[in-house]
C-alpha cells in the first residue's frame, strides 16, 4: 500500500488495492490511519483487509439501525402492527419442523 502523506491538510492519502489490482485514493485522516495501522498489525493483516472488514461491519450496523428505525414506527400504528403480527403468525405455519413455538 503506498502512502502519501500531505501535511499541509493533517490528512493521509491512501492508495488501496484490491482483488482485481485496481486502486483508488481515499483521504483519513493522521488520527485514523494510525488507529488503521495498529488494528492492521494487530490482526496480522493489511490495512486494507482491516478497513475493508470496518466498512462491512458498518455497513451492517447501519442495515440494523435502519430495520429497527423500521419496526419502531411499524409498532406505533397499532393496525398496522397486529397485521404484521397476524402475517408472522401465518409464517409460523410453513416451519414444518414439528417443534412448538415459544
Amino acid at each position: 500500500m503506498e502512502e502519501i502523506v500531505d501535511k499541509s491538510i493533517d490528512r493521509i492519502v491512501l492508495k488501496v488495492e484490491n482483488s482485481v489490482m485496481s486502486a483508488t485514493t481515499v483521504r483519513i485522516s493522521l488520527k485514523g490511519h494510525a488507529l488503521l495501522r495498529r488494528l492492521a498489525i494487530a490482526d496480522e493483516a493489511s490495512m486494507s483487509e482491516v478497513l475493508d472488514q470496518a466498512l462491512e461491519a458498518y455497513r451492517r450496523q447501519k442495515f440494523l439501525e435502519e430495520a429497527g428505525a423500521a419496526y419502531d414506527v411499524l409498532r406505533r400504528d397499532p393496525r398496522a402492527w397486529k397485521k404484521h403480527q397476524s402475517e408472522m403468525s401465518e409464517w409460523e405455519t410453513t416451519l414444518g419442523d414439528g417443534l412448538k413455538g415459544r
